[in-house]
């Protein structure tokens, strides 16, 4: 069995947030192919950071 941790941050930290998610979408929009976790809190991120900046 091959376990993957990830090292994501968490939505106290609105700053760290945004700027993985704007890493990990320049890499998705690039053609990398990103594990569903990843696409997963991505997703997350999206709703989330809409929310706050309302």
């Amino acid at each position: 069995m091959n376990i993957q941790m990830f090292t994501l941050p968490t939505f106290q930290n609105t700053t760290e947030v945004e700027k993985t998610y704007c890493e990990l979408l320049s890499a998705k929009r690039s053609g990398e192919v990103l594990p569903e976790e990843i696409l997963d809190w991505m997703d997350t991120a999206n709703t989330w950071l809409t929310e706050v900046s309302l």
